[in-house]
């Protein structure tokens, strides 16, 4: 079969215990695979530098349209950075990245086992900046994050991420920005939100209107 992959590897750089698997464009032989990484998750949230992968025909034409799209991408910023990711200085970077955030990972699930409703549940991630959370079906966390921004508190909504299901009990929050004491505050703060959220005697207003 002949067909093409596009391989987009933002993070598997930021691994907390097991590295992962090889990429798959490392293993293919043939051509088929166009790998894609941007630097912004690893590097820095400003650095709107990417890198892709390709073979052949198909590289000259993803140039040809790049080049077509925004006539370039600055020169002085790539020039900047190419000497630090092929440096040391990089993995030296990295590996300060995965232990940094990793403590603030570990705090976070300290803080949710402790204060965290039963009825919450979450997945361990084993890399990369977010925590995925599961709420009782009848929660709604588009509501939720109204109530969390009246205390400066933000999260992604898990309706974000589902294109067209109806799943509105999940949310995203990241742990990759603040430091330890603001999000221990913050956790605490969120895990108060939840808590009045799912209390039975408040289900009726927390329930997903259609």
């Amino acid at each position: 079969m002949h067909c093409l992959v596009i391989e987009d590897d933002p993070c598997s750089e930021i691994y907390f215990e097991k590295k992962p698997p090889a990429s798959l464009r490392s293993l293919d032989q043939e051509g088929n695979v166009i790998y894609l990484k941007g630097l912004s998750k690893i590097l820095a949230p400003g650095c709107r530098i990417g890198v892709l992968t390709a073979s052949g025909s198909i590289f000259k034409r993803l140039l040809a349209a790049k080049a077509n799209a925004d006539l370039g991408s600055p020169l002085l910023t790539q020039q900047a950075i190419i000497p630090f990711i092929t440096s040391k200085r990089m993995m030296d970077h990295l590996k300060k990245l995965r232990t940094a955030l990793k403590v603030r990972r570990d705090l976070v699930l300290e803080i949710l086992s402790h204060h965290a409703p039963e009825e919450v549940s979450w997945f361990v991630p084993k890399g990369g900046l977010n925590l995925w959370l599961t709420l009782p079906a009848w929660v709604n966390t588009d509501h939720l994050l109204l109530e969390a921004k009246k205390e400066q508190l933000t999260f992604l909504p898990g309706s974000a991420c589902y294109p067209t299901e109806n799943e509105n009990q999940h949310l995203r929050i990241s742990f990759s920005y603040m430091n330890e004491q603001q999000l221990e505050q913050g956790i605490q703060i969120l895990c108060n939100i939840l808590q009045t959220a799912i209390d039975p005697k408040n289900k009726k207003v927390s329930s997903p209107q259609f």
